[in-house]
Formats: structure tokens, sequence, C-alpha cells
């Protein structure tokens, strides 16, 4: 299943390019403390040394196609210290610090292991406290207290290159159009300047898309949206700020179909969309 296209995101202190497949280091949350009290309760290691098993077998994985003893090209382009994670109960101050300890701890373990290829966190990147004056850019106020925090989250030190998600369906599920494409304006336009200015890396829009699942929205806005975030990227790549990448989620072979989640984006039934994408690709 393709995750979708993705523009190579360059760092000139890297030894070899980043390559295109992408294996998302995945946070899961069945094997994390459920609440608030666990979170705050220390020690419970056993899914931390699972997680890291699993990591430094895929991180140490050498492709068929790399000389033997070649550690340059180890097999993800890019890895994620989680993905769309949040603290259910982020109010408190303890489940934003073991949010950040996790980041911390996973961006060391994978830096130790494999310090070529480039790393990011994978969140949606909600502007947090550390960050007051921009928290009218979140599509609500109560995801300030998601647990997740931007620019703290992303000064981590081993992270490599910021990321953000844009899924304005589901954030603002019952604006019209124009609002939405207002706002993803706004969202992606903070964050690419404050990845420039602030963090001073290059920014990966990690997931973008439009659910058709329930009827809400259809391909006229999917289409609209995704012109905007391209548009919004290869203006910010002109005007010299540093945009690594767009994700789209998610193409799908016709043969996958039953897996559709809403955002299958499947070329056969959407010629235009096909069409946008190879426009961008020619743009890039």
């Amino acid at each position: 299943m393709m995750r979708g296209v993705m523009e190579s995101a360059t760092c000139p202190h890297l030894a070899a390019p980043p390559l295109v497949s992408l294996l998302p280091c995945l946070l899961v949350s069945s094997v994390m403390p459920p609440d608030e009290e666990e979170w705050a309760m220390v020690e419970r290691r056993g899914p931390h040394l699972l997680l890291q098993h699993l990591l430094a077998h895929v991180l140490r994985r050498r492709p068929r196609h790399a000389p033997r003893g070649d550690s340059t090209r180890a097999a993800p382009g890019r890895s994620t210290t989680a993905d769309t994670a949040r603290c259910r109960s982020g109010r408190s101050r303890t489940t934003k610090e073991v949010f950040q300890a996790w980041i911390q701890e996973m961006a060391s373990y994978v830096k130790f292991i494999d310090h070529i290829h480039l790393l990011e966190i994978g969140f949606e990147s909600f502007y947090g406290p550390s960050t007051p004056e921009f928290s009218d850019v979140n599509p609500d106020a109560y995801l300030a207290n998601a647990g997740t925090d931007f620019i703290r989250n992303q000064r981590v030190p081993g992270i490599d290159l910021a990321s953000v998600h844009v899924y304005s369906d589901t954030w603002l599920p019952h604006s019209v159009e124009d609002l939405h494409l207002h706002f993803v304006k706004t969202w992606m336009l903070q964050h690419i300047d404050d990845a420039a200015n602030l963090l001073q890396m290059p920014i990966l829009i990690g997931e973008f898309g439009v659910s058709l699942k329930d009827g809400k929205f259809g391909n006229e806005l999917r289409e609209a949206f995704m012109e905007t975030v391209y548009g919004i990227f290869l203006s910010s790549r002109k005007g010299g700020l540093i945009a690594g990448g767009c994700l789209v989620w998610q193409l799908f072979p016709e043969s996958a179909e039953h897996m559709d989640d809403g955002y299958a984006v499947i070329f056969a039934k959407s010629p235009s969309i096909l069409n946008l994408l190879a426009n961008h690709s020619r743009s890039l």
C-alpha cells in the first residue's frame, strides 16, 4: 500500500540522501499506561524494551541491493518516534512530561542505532503551553492540552526535521469549504515559518487528506484541499523556506478498496486527482 508521494527532505550534514521507503516507528497505545496515575508510576519498562528490540531489528536491516557492510544504506528513509499520538489527560503536567521523555528516549535510541537517516516525531503538531501566543492557530482551544507541544517537542536533540499533519475534515467537521481552506493556509504557513525561523529545520507535511466516508465532504473539497496544500508547499520552497515533502493519506490500488478508511485515493475513480499529483510532480 502506498502511503503517498515523498519528496526527499535533505540535510547537508547527512552522509547519504534518504531513501524513499518509509517506516513509521509506532507508539502502540495498547501497551502504554492508560491513565494519568499509571503514567506517573515510573518503571513499566516492558513495552519500551519490546519496541526498542523491534526498532533495532528494522533499523539494522540491510536492503538486498546494498553492498554487504554498507551501513549508510539502512532500510528506512526516515523514522518517526510516534504516530499521531495524544494524551487523554493532557492537562496534567505529568502526562506532558511523559510525552517529552518518550521523544527524548526514543530519539536518542534510534540515533544510537542509525545516525545516518532522518528522524521525525510524527505528531499532528498542535501548539502547546510553550507557545501560548500561537494557541489560536490550533483548530480548537482544547488541543493545546492534547499532551503534545509542537515547538518544545521538536527541539529534542536527534530530531532532524519537523512534521505536521493536516486533517481539517476531522478537526473542523462542521465548517464550510472556505473555512477549511482558510484554516489549512494559516496552519501550514505558521508551521513552515516556525520550522524555518524558530527550529531551523526542514518540515514535512507528514499526512494530509479528506475523508469521503460519511458523505459529509466530496471530491470537490478533497481536490481543492489538496491543491491548497500543494500550492502552499511549492510557494514556501520558492520563497526560500525548507518544506521537505508532502505525503497524501492515502493512495490505494483498486484491489485494496475493502481497507478504505474513507481517505483512500483511487486513481481510476479520481482522474482529476491523478492529474493534480502529476502536475505537482512536474512542478517539483
